[in-house]
């Protein structure tokens, strides 16, 4: 399928779209893509006005904040400063940035759907029949999702706190539930707040390299489980400060790491799961089937080759670019890819890349 040059939307996917959901400082409202409006979040439980009106200990705001700190780059915040912006590079970017029929969506959930799945070029992605180009297109999508964010954040603690308290529970247990399920690192479901950003949830279709996608009312109420944990947290801080800090002080992405995360849609996962791809044969792994394979043993034995497959996408892709978008990714000097320093340079700053988050 090509581009529809005819189509009508407001939001064309691409890579100017890509840095607004990756940069915006305002809570974006789609009202444009609503096909219904309702309130799902009060007021007084939004995250904007709980961090605005209450005192919130820098344990918590440091570990709510994780899930965006790194989806900025140091020249981009000097931008930033130098139009007036006082914010801390760590505390600029709301993990929950954009609202759509009621729902918040995640920044950099729907950052990474859209870069890892929508703008791969050799895949086709299917919502309700049409292809998706635009935001437009993902309206049934969103639909589900509003209703999964609703269910997710009115039946949180129903579902995912009280199964798991007695009769004797106080609200110190409450908490401790609470503060449990936003930290707990569960690599075989999306319940992982760091990274809770996973490609689109998919089915196959008869055709090649096509995919229909599914379970946003899913995807939705994990991140209305997730919204309602942080609106409890956020309004109880005397509850969970103690909680929070006791957790380690958090690994830091080296220097030469960081800037691999891009506009440009490249992601770790996208790589990975080439990897996966060519161990089993060309069977399309959903991204539970996925983390189950990075933390396995047979993942850890083939780990020097995925950096050789790391290493090799990754050039190959920056050669593609223009020289200035080249820069962008890199920041190294602008002598030629096939420079032999500069690839050692990159070939380093993927292994440094590989050696933190595996």
């Amino acid at each position: 399928m090509t581009k529809d040059n005819t189509k009508k939307c407001y939001f064309w996917i691409n890579k100017e779209l890509l840095k607004k959901i990756r940069l915006n400082t305002n809570i974006w409202d789609l009202t444009i893509l609503n096909t219904e409006s309702f309130e799902i979040v009060p007021e007084n439980l939004n995250h904007r006005y709980l961090e605005n009106n209450f005192d919130i200990d820098n344990s918590i705001l440091n570990f709510y904040y994780l899930n965006t700190k790194k989806m900025i780059t140091d020249n981009e915040y000097e931008e930033f400063k130098e139009n007036g912006y006082i914010a801390k590079k760590h505390r600029l970017l709301e993990p929950y940035s954009i609202i759509i029929n009621g729902a918040y969506l995640s920044r950099k959930d729907i950052y990474i759907k859209l870069s890892r799945d929508i703008l791969n070029k050799n895949y086709v992605f299917l919502c309700n029949g049409n292809k998706v180009e635009c935001l437009e297109d993902l309206k049934p999508y969103f639909s589900d999702y509003s209703k999964g964010f609703k269910n997710g954040f009115n039946q949180f603690e129903n579902n995912c706190i009280k199964p798991y308290l007695n009769d004797y529970s106080d609200k110190n247990d409450f908490a401790t539930k609470v503060f449990e399920y936003v930290t707990k690192e569960n690599f075989y479901s999306l319940q992982n707040w760091e990274n809770t950003s996973f490609g689109f949830s998919y089915d196959l279709t008869d055709k090649e390299n096509e995919f229909v996608i599914n379970k946003g009312f899913e995807n939705g109420e994990i991140q209305g489980y997730f919204y309602k944990a942080w609106s409890l947290i956020f309004s109880n801080n005397s509850l969970f400060e103690p909680l929070f800090k006791n957790i380690p002080i958090l690994k830091q992405v080296p220097e030469d790491a960081k800037h691999i995360f891009t506009d440009l849609g490249y992601t770790i996962f996208e790589i990975a799961s080439k990897h996966y791809l060519e161990i089993n044969k060309n069977l399309m792994p959903n991204f539970s089937s996925l983390w189950y394979y990075l933390e396995s043993k047979a993942f850890k034995k083939t780990e020097k080759k995925l950096v050789v497959c790391i290493q090799k996408d990754f050039l190959n892709y920056v050669q593609n670019l223009s020289e200035d978008a080249s820069n962008k990714i890199t920041k190294i000097d602008s002598r030629s890819i096939k420079d032999e320093t500069r690839i050692n340079q990159l070939n380093n700053m993927i292994s440094n890349y590989i050696k933190y988050h595996f």
